[in-house]
């Protein structure tokens, strides 16, 4: 019996022995690495794109495509399927009028300052707040209106004015 072979990825060499543990598989093609899936974020990364379902997954640098109706896959095998997806690819963008596969990774320091920064812009209209309770509504149970005291001043000016508006404490409040 004769040993599956198929084309590593990263150097597009065929003849390749197929690897243990299956990254992807479609109805027709495998790729297979030495490292498993959960040991992902500790190996190098292959860095070609790769397009459609192809691309789908981050896969490890030894990764091998195969064929999985053939012993031997080879080159033309894996242009084959790539030639295959971007034609998926352009009806797709045709149909949809996109053309982008795309993949964005935030690391968790710009997250968490993302976030706060967010935090930070919150808009605190008061139309919005009308009938809610909040942290401004304290201050207004301290202020008392005071319409009979004609003889109220200013703290600023000095000026003696009818009706003004005066601040108290809880236990001033009769």
């Amino acid at each position: 019996m004769s040993r599956i072979t198929g084309v590593q990825l990263k150097k597009r060499q065929s003849n390749v022995g197929v690897r243990r543990h299956v990254h992807h598989a479609s109805e027709t093609w495998q790729i297979t690495s030495d490292i498993p899936i959960e040991c992902l974020l500790e190996c190098t990364p292959l860095e070609e794109t790769l397009p459609g379902k192809l691309g789908t997954y981050v896969y490890p640098e030894d990764a091998v495509f195969h064929c999985k109706e053939k012993v031997h896959t080879t080159t033309k095998d894996l242009s084959n399927a790539i030639e295959t997806e971007m034609r998926l690819i352009r009806a797709k963008s045709a149909h949809r009028g996109s053309s982008t596969n795309h993949l964005t990774v935030v690391l968790a320091q710009e997250a968490v300052e993302s976030t706060s920064h967010d935090a930070a812009e919150e808009d605190y209209d008061d139309e919005e707040d009308e009938g809610e309770d909040d942290e401004h509504d304290e201050y207004e149970e301290d202020v008392v209106h005071d319409e009979d005291d004609e003889d109220m001043e200013d703290c600023k000016t000095g000026e003696k004015e009818k009706g003004q508006w005066s601040m108290v404490d809880d236990d001033q409040i009769v």
